[in-house]
């Protein structure tokens, strides 16, 4: 992997992934994951490539996946994520430990914080208010607002756009293979966050260009000299 001359907190701009990565995962959110359609896609084998080593090949494979209909189109689709946003409405939101103080301190450092996220917009900013993150952050963005979920890359292009950022000063924050794949597409820089979804061994093995083990150590950054190892 190649190696950047940036730490975790250098970075100008920072995307978060919601669930998994800022807001603990709930049953519900698995439940989506099985029955739920069109996140079928997210399956291992669909980013799998015959050199796994190669970026290019990686990335080939990759769109290759994207369009083979991987979107919200049909309408079954969309009705089956109203009703799993709606339970989630009454669900009580859990946040990760230093979730809060991480945020604060970006904001504190002049950075811009935004969200990137397959949930539902409205759900994900009443979680986000009930948490008390939302004072602390710049745009929420859903992929759903556009009917492409990650791994594909428009949600983070629009916030590129909506913060005039320069890529070199971005990074992406997620617990999920997709967040890796849609940073690359975007030509960022990803953080992967273990505690969430995946696990960190697999994390590692999809190559994040920095593997931290929660946002609690993302927070030690901004707090200490030394900073996090890349992973390798």
């Amino acid at each position: 992997m190649a190696q950047h001359k940036q730490n975790l907190a250098e970075f100008k701009t920072y995307i978060f992934d919601w669930d998994g990565t800022l807001s603990k995962l709930s049953v519900i959110y698995f439940l989506n994951r099985a029955i739920n359609p069109y996140m079928l896609y997210r399956k291992h084998r669909a980013f799998k490539s015959t050199s796994s080593a190669d970026r290019r090949d990686i990335e080939k494979a990759l769109r290759n996946a994207y369009t083979n209909g991987h979107t919200l189109r049909r309408k079954q689709d969309r009705f089956l994520v109203s009703i799993i946003d709606l339970i989630h409405r009454f669900s009580k939101p859990h946040g990760y430990p230093g979730s809060v103080e991480l945020l604060r301190e970006l904001k504190r450092e002049g950075k811009y914080v935004a969200v990137f996220t397959d949930g539902k917009l409205e759900r994900v900013i009443m979680e986000a208010t009930k948490l008390r993150l939302i004072r602390h952050i710049d745009i929420i963005v859903s992929a759903q607002s556009f009917g492409r979920l990650k791994p594909d890359p428009t949600g983070i292009e629009a916030i590129i756009k909506a913060a005039h950022a320069d890529r070199s000063e971005c990074l992406m924050i997620g617990d999920m293979l997709d967040d890796i794949v849609a940073a690359r597409l975007s030509k960022i820089k990803v953080c992967s966050v273990g505690g969430g979804f995946s696990s960190m061994g697999y994390l590692a093995m999809n190559n994040p260009d920095f593997l931290v083990s929660g946002i609690k150590e993302i927070l030690n950054e901004f707090k200490r000299p030394t900073p996090i190892k890349r992973n390798k």
